[in-house]
Parts: structure tokens; C-alpha cells; sequence
């Protein structure tokens, strides 16, 4: 499995792109990062909040959501599956499927 660590470790507003990556892979997704699910199994640790989430174009995106207590993820849907693991946290989350 691939792990990917974003803003908290390498700087604000990461882009981790994952299209064309079909094997399983683990983000932990920091404020303002933007995440784009890959082809295979891609689990997301989204508890930080203010993530923009794309669900990737095959597979499945995993998705554990928003333990903040200001700002919610925004989720947008893919041609993927979405697994999706709410918390109940004041911030909230958004989700789009169009």
C-alpha cells in the first residue's frame, strides 16, 4: 500500500492526484489540501477538515470524514465508488454528485 501525508508534513494546500494509480492507497489529508482518489482502493483519513475530496474516475474512495470543529470537507463525485464514514462534528461536510 502507498501513503501519501498532506499538508501537515510537507506544507499547506497539497495536491495529491492519485488518477491513473490503481493499487490501494492510504492519504491523511491536512487543512486545504485537495485529493484526487486514484483507480484502485484509495482510503482517505479526512478528520482535519477543509479538504477538497474528488472521488476517483474507478475503484472505490474511502472516506473518513470531518472532526473539526470550524470547517468541513467538500466531496465530489467520481465514476468511482464512495465509501463514506461521517463523524459528527460541528464543521460538517459537503457532498456533490453530479
Amino acid at each position: 500500500m502507498d501513503h501519501f501525508i498532506g499538508g501537515g508534513s510537507v506544507g499547506p494546500n497539497c495536491l495529491i492526484d492519485l488518477t491513473g494509480n490503481a493499487g490501494a492507497t492510504l492519504v491523511i489529508g491536512a487543512n486545504d489540501d485537495t485529493i484526487i482518489g486514484g483507480g484502485g482502493a484509495t482510503n482517505i483519513q479526512a478528520t482535519d477538515g477543509d479538504i477538497l475530496i474528488m472521488v476517483g474516475a474507478g475503484g472505490t474512495t474511502n472516506i473518513s470524514g470531518n472532526l473539526s470543529q470550524i470547517a468541513g470537507n467538500t466531496i465530489i463525485g467520481g465514476a468511482g465508488n464512495l465509501v463514506y464514514n461521517p463523524y459528527l462534528a460541528p464543521g460538517g461536510d459537503i457532498a456533490e454528485f453530479w
